[in-house]
């Protein structure tokens, strides 16, 4: 029954995501991610044209098990990858972005974590990802 309510969670809030545009350079509303971060949730969403991007993201996580969604559609060029990183730097759960793909039933239930990161090299795409403490 968890599952069935995180997909009717996340599925929404990715689609929301993919929807996201801003049309601050110019038409095409590019490479501007959109990001979410609260307390036991993220959520990082961009519409990207050979984007070069390195980010990391301080989260604030003390849920007990947390979620991974994530959606790439449109996927051109070039490679990304998004990890979730405990507080000592080591990697809890890694995607590479450089597919089309949509999954929204990731747990992870060992170590929570401290930092999101998303790196994308020359990569033209739409990726949403959304991740939830429960």
């Amino acid at each position: 029954m968890r599952t069935r309510s995180l997909h009717a969670f996340i599925l929404p809030l990715l689609l929301s995501f993919a929807g996201c545009q801003a049309d601050v350079t110019g038409s095409s509303g590019s490479n501007l991610p959109a990001v979410g971060n609260a307390r036991n949730s993220f959520g990082f969403s961009v519409r990207a044209r050979t984007l070069d991007l390195d980010q990391s993201y301080p989260l604030s996580f003390d849920a007990d098990s947390v979620s991974v969604g994530l959606a790439v559609v449109g996927y051109g060029a070039g490679s990304a990858e998004f990890q979730l990183l405990d507080a000592s730097g080591q990697v809890l759960f890694t995607r590479d972005l450089g597919v089309n793909t949509a999954e929204g039933n990731a747990s992870l239930a060992v170590r929570r974590p401290a930092t999101a990161r998303v790196r994308f090299s020359g990569y033209s795409g739409i990726v949403a990802i959304g991740v939830g403490g429960k």
